[in-house]
């Protein structure tokens, strides 16, 4: 598999480039190597092959001068967590959702020479972001791109070269040993020296050959790369770097974060994927570069991403005629700068090669899986970690529970039995006066996931919602007093398969049987801790039933990023039998699409529920939180319901540049014209109807629609406007909000 990936990846970068290459003068593969190999290298040859790639790229090629280029970045930030039907998750391997927070884009003109200076200038940004936060140029130092690949150091957005230090002074900044540094020896061991493909590129047959390279030894003042680097066969330049940046901890760390961070179970790991292309036929520059950073703590097993990626275009490159003068440089004396784009200029850039949110789209945490920390990959001796499916598990707050405290790990077989591992989970709802938990055994191979659940939890009972399931809430609500979800106390035994499609599995099928019991609560807290009156909790019709469902998801990466453009769809179906009895056919899509300063989105639910005596619980229920701004809360019920959502916003060109306050960076203001047309209908059958008298609640006889006008701010982190039902006698009623989805 590594094999086949490799050598499309090759393909890729040859065939890509290949109009611009040239003849490679070769160098020998048989230069002599000062030192027999030894535990350093895994074979003799493969000494000889990384001696010359040493000589190859640990100095500047004395042709180059400089270069100019324009860079297209897109910094995300994200968080990947398993996720399933009623919070059930299938595992860190497979069945995850990337869903991001956090996308901006920028345009960089840059240049760079032969001394080291690296001169980056913004000349275009824009943003959309689901809440309010800072940009992530607060997070991510600067620079974020690698200038290139030789010398014998690397300046990389997790440290720095030797002479970058940041303007905090407690923040040391460490350089990265090139894994082709003439002292690689010290850090490195290396493996492979295999050709994985031979590509014909113009007139001559490029022969690519892969490195494994691994850290040896404790070094704490400096990076080290692991991983796998695809090399030129023929004179050892540096096509492609693919792996994972060992982090030094500086010493400044004060004693209260390292002791925050050894409670909490914090661990990073960095990655790095550099691929280069090939210039006048000797020199090999950049043209794609990512940079992933993964925070993951013993709290949860969601997966907190920054991911920055970068694509160089209109290579502009000076070349000398006289190197006798060229000096034997390593990269060691680097200078940066950073200009940040000027308010006046902020909105003329319109050439955007890429649409907001798609690069994020097309790429995914787990596509370093394979070069991931022994810790986080399948293989090795089994390991228990104390870790939650999510933060819900350990502590949350709602009106029916009261305070939830728990504590949950997880079990992974790996070596001992493959892809298997067995999560507990167990708790204590103080205002109930009831434990809950379970445990779950589930099976990971390859795209298939297999998986035996027993569990108590809470389950969400509204419809149209971005997860099928529930998870108990979290802590807000139950502050202030506003929980707008209801909720049943199910218990469950389930067994249920996963086929997982396409390189991002974005595309899944999943069957589930399970035997079932519904509960409803006899206490509800009336207010919240800081004030604020709860709605009373919907009524649940208690019993017991088998439950079988069969769901097919498709774009569930656009489902779970509304930032992202594309498509996304869930149909499922579910019946319950022998006690509650039931069938439900539900529907879910979203499209989204960004045309320069206009964005288009539009969402379209629908469900039906068959049944002579519907469970409350089951009844399809619309209101302001379910698409139809304008109207009370789950205004509408009965059994049939479609929902329709359709927003045209417009980017206005002014306050684009982001605001600096000292090192704290805010995404630019960046006012958004927003109007929506949103329209829903619910009816209901004669038993339906009956059953709806009895709980004083209505259809909507007939289709109702509200207009929705309103100002996002932010990237669209917030929002205020107004909304009226096309219907209502009522007048207009503001409207406030975080986040940009429908």
């Amino acid at each position: 598999m590594i094999i086949a990936h490799l050598l499309i990846v090759a393909a890729h970068v040859a065939t890509s480039h290949a109009a611009t290459s040239h003849v490679v003068t070769a160098q020998s593969d048989t230069a002599p190597v000062n030192q027999p190999p030894d535990s350093t290298y895994s074979s003799a040859a493969l000494a000889k092959i990384v001696e010359m790639a040493s000589r190859t790229n640990r100095r500047v090629p004395p042709a180059l001068a400089g270069y100019g280029a324009m860079i297209e970045s897109e910094l995300a930030l994200l968080l990947n967590t398993p996720t399933g039907p009623d919070g059930a998750g299938a595992g860190t391997a497979a069945a995850t959702t990337e869903s991001a927070s956090q996308v901006e884009q920028l345009e960089l003109r840059v240049t760079w020479d032969r001394a080291g200076g690296f001169d980056q200038h913004v000349v275009g940004y824009r943003a959309r972001q689901l809440g309010p936060m800072v940009s992530a140029l607060t997070i991510v130092p600067r620079p974020w791109t690698a200038p290139m690949l030789y010398g014998n150091r690397m300046s990389l957005v997790f440290g720095g070269p030797p002479s970058f230090r940041s303007a905090d002074s407690t923040r040391r900044q460490l350089p990265t040993v090139h894994p082709f540094a003439d002292d690689r020896e010290q850090f490195y061991r290396f493996a492979g020296g295999d050709t994985v493909a031979t590509i014909r590129v113009g007139t001559r047959d490029l022969r690519i050959v892969r490195i494994s390279v691994e850290p040896q030894g404790r070094h704490r003042d400096v990076m080290l790369f692991a991983g796998e680097v695809l090399i030129d066969g023929a004179t050892g330049a540096i096509i492609r770097m693919r792996g994972r940046i060992k982090l030094g901890m500086p010493k400044g760390l004060w004693p209260v974060r390292r002791a925050l961070r050894a409670v909490a179970q914090v661990q990073e790991v960095a990655y790095i994927d550099f691929e280069n292309s090939e210039h006048t036929g000797q020199l090999w520059l950049p043209h794609k570069q990512r940079l992933e950073y993964q925070v993951m703590t013993g709290l949860t097993e969601a997966r907190a991403t920054i991911r920055v990626q970068s694509v160089w275009r209109d290579m502009q490159i000076a070349l000398r005629a006289d190197t006798s003068a060229a000096t034997a440089d390593t990269l060691g004396a680097a200078q940066y700068s950073f200009q940040m784009i000027s308010p006046d200029s902020a909105s003329r850039w319109s050439d955007w090669r890429s649409e907001l949110g798609a690069v994020t789209a097309d790429a995914s945490a787990r596509e370093f899986d394979d070069v991931a920390p022994p810790e986080f990959r399948p293989t090795g001796p089994p390991q228990w970690r104390w870790q939650a499916r999510g933060f819900g598990d350990l502590v949350r707050l709602n009106r029916v529970e009261g305070l939830f405290l728990g504590a949950a790990g997880l079990l992974d077989l790996r070596r001992a039995s493959p892809g298997l591992s067995v999560r507990a989970f167990a708790g204590w709802a103080f205002s109930a006066g009831t434990a809950k938990g379970g445990v779950e055994a589930f099976r990971v191979r390859g795209p298939w996931v297999a998986s035996l659940r027993a569990e108590r939890h809470l389950a969400s009972t509204n419809d149209f919602s971005q997860s099928l399931g529930g998870g108990g809430g979290g802590v807000i609500g139950g502050l202030f007093g506003r929980e707008d979800v209801d909720w049943v106390d199910r218990r469950v035994l389930s067994l249920s398969g996963t086929k997982e499609f396409g390189t991002k599995h974005a595309r899944l099928i999943r069957a589930e049987a399970a035997y079932a019991s519904d509960h409803g609560f006899s206490h509800e807290l009336k207010t919240g801790v800081f004030g604020g009156d709860f709605r009373p909790n919907r009524p649940v019709d208690p019993g017991q039933y088998l439950r079988s469902r069969l769901q097919l998801e498709v774009g569930r990466n656009v489902l779970n990023s509304p930032l992202v453009s594309g498509f996304g769809a869930t149909v499922l179906y579910e019946r319950g039998d022998r006690g509650l009895r039931w069938q439900r056919a539900q529907l879910q899509s979203l499209a989204q699409r960004m045309f320069g300063r206009v964005v288009l989105a539009g969402r379209a639910d629908a469900a039906l529920a068959i049944g002579s005596a519907l469970p409350t619980q089951q009844l399809l229920e619309i209101g302001a939180a379910e698409g139809l701004p304008g109207f009370d809360y789950k205004a509408f019920a009965g059994d049939q319901a479609v929902v329709v959502r359709s927003t045209v916003g417009y980017l206005l060109p002014v306050w684009e540049s982001p605001i600096r306050l000292a090192r704290l960076v805010l995404p630019a203001i960046a006012p958004q014209l927003q109007a929506g047309v949103f329209g829903g209908r619910v009816n209901a059958g004669p038993r339906t109807s009956a059953r709806l008298d009895q709980l004083d609640w209505v259809t909507s006889d007939g289709w109702r629609g509200s207009f929705d006008l309103r100002v996002r701010f932010f990237g669209g982190a917030f929002s205020a406007g107004v909304a009226r039902s096309f219907d209502h006698v009522g007048g207009w009623k503001l409207q406030f909000g975080f986040g940009g989805s429908l």
